[in-house]
């Protein structure tokens, strides 16, 4: 019930959002998606602390599970705590969280490019392209970071499949082959 009340923005159903939360909660203190949902139900209120104290819990009550760890790892990158956001991203690729929307780990690529974090980025991208084999962009972005990496062979594969899938990518591309030489 309390999913039809999130998003509204009206504060009597942040109140009655978080009551639902809070009484799953003292049914059962270990399900981790109450915790998380009462996260993001902060942080939409610009609660921020305590999001980040319901995603700790999360993790708390199963540090193996990788879906916690990112839902922290966003909360730190989005409150600009580089080192603690890096830490949960590792820990949630570790554990082989798998990323459901593309959309969300765009501000986490470009951030990553910046600090030259290029493994960590290669395996977020890499998941980009699991997400959405069709795009022809993010196979582009793949090559990019295979080359960042250093390995030039696979940089070559998946640069000539983001052009058979989008031919307007050949356009600026005999630089980015020749630097492959």
């Amino acid at each position: 019930r309390f999913y039809k009340l999130w998003g509204a923005g009206d504060s009597a159903q942040y109140v009655m959002a978080e009551k639902l939360l809070r009484d799953g909660l003292s049914v059962n203190n270990k399900r981790q998606v109450f915790h998380l949902s009462l996260g993001d139900l902060f942080f939409q209120q610009g609660k921020k602390s305590d999001g980040i104290t319901s995603f700790a819990q999360a993790i708390f009550q199963d540090e193996q599970a990788g879906f916690p760890h990112w839902y922290m790892a966003k909360a730190f990158f989005n409150e600009g705590e580089y080192e603690g956001g890096l830490r949960e991203l590792k820990t949630a690729l570790k554990l082989g969280h798998q990323i459901a929307d593309a959309y969300e780990i765009e501000p986490m690529v470009r951030l990553l490019e910046q600090k030259k974090e290029y493994q960590v980025l290669h395996e977020l991208i890499k998941r980009l392209v699991e997400i959405e084999p069709w795009n022809a962009e993010r196979l582009r972005t793949l090559a990019k970071s295979y080359v960042l990496l250093g390995d030039k062979v696979n940089a070559r594969i998946y640069a000539e499949r983001a052009m058979k899938k989008d031919s307007n990518l050949r356009e600026g591309s005999e630089e980015f082959f020749d630097m492959l030489k």
